[in-house]
């Protein structure tokens, strides 16, 4: 997986727990998926913080590829 790649599936992740927020998710069900599809990715280490104004997410794996990526809620 390239660089691109990978901030492209964290933006990927974001989107989707922007979405379940604004949607009407509770927090924990938010973090929990976005872990599980980090999983589903074989992402070592995955570090989320969501809440109903934002949410932050870092990813990282063993090849040294990292990225973060933050999204604010405004819709909700």
């Amino acid at each position: 997986m390239t660089q691109k790649e990978f901030n492209e599936l964290l933006e990927a992740i974001t989107d989707i727990g922007r979405h379940m927020i604004e949607y009407g998710a509770e927090i924990r069900r938010v973090e929990d998926t976005m872990l599980y599809i980090c999983n589903a990715y074989n992402i070592d280490t995955a570090e989320i913080y969501a809440s109903v104004p934002l949410i932050v997410a870092t990813i990282k794996n063993s090849t040294g590829l990292s990225a973060t990526n933050s999204a604010r809620i405004t819709n909700y």
